[in-house]
């Protein structure tokens, strides 16, 4: 059974609301879900995980203090279990996203599986427009979910893989037998 993990971390709260939008559009093509903050989430977290969408806003240009400790961290003790997962960056952002770039570039260096899926812009700098935001916000965000469990959905596990891998070479064999007793 494919899992999927949503970790993030927001500041204004808005991260955290596509986190479980996201989880909501995910939810309507897999079954297994889970939504963590950074400060929630424990390494027994990834046991299983096929997928990992990790979320946070853009602040500065740049990810916020908790998110880069938690990748600072990962990237030290817990490299290992995030490789071969399919990743996905997400993030609410005002004025330029960059927080998106620099997780795909982590996830990368963690060597996951980088979806590069389009979130679309997910914020406004314009208060008399935050309302509206949020409503395409959270559209937006169950539609991307749904976009990252279709995808994982998609991938062959690895088990699965080499078991296949595994009868192609039993085929070919028992085919070269086959032809050198004709012959």
């Amino acid at each position: 059974m494919k899992k999927f993990l949503i970790i993030y971390d927001t500041s204004t709260g808005n991260t955290g609301k596509m986190a479980k939008y996201i989880a909501e559009g995910a939810q309507s093509v897999l079954a297994n879900v889970m939504v963590k903050s950074i400060n929630e989430f424990e390494v027994n977290d990834l046991e299983g995980v096929t997928g990992i969408a990790i979320g946070c806003p853009t602040y500065y240009r740049a990810l916020t203090d908790g998110m880069k400790n938690f990748l600072e961290k990962a990237a030290l003790e817990m490299k290992k279990e995030f490789a071969g997962k399919i990743g996905v960056a997400f993030g609410a952002y005002g004025w330029s996203g960059e927080s998106i770039k620099l997780l795909n570039e982590t996830m990368r260096y963690f060597k996951m599986k980088v979806l590069e899926i389009d979130q679309g812009t997910t914020g406004t700098p314009d208060e008399t427009l935050y309302l509206t935001a949020l409503s395409e916000i959270m559209e937006k965000s169950v539609n991307f979910g749904k976009e990252i469990a279709k995808q994982i959905t998609k991938t062959k596990s690895k088990r699965r893989l080499h078991f296949r891998k595994k009868i192609t070479e039993r085929i070919k064999k028992a085919r070269k037998k086959v032809t050198k007793r004709r012959a």
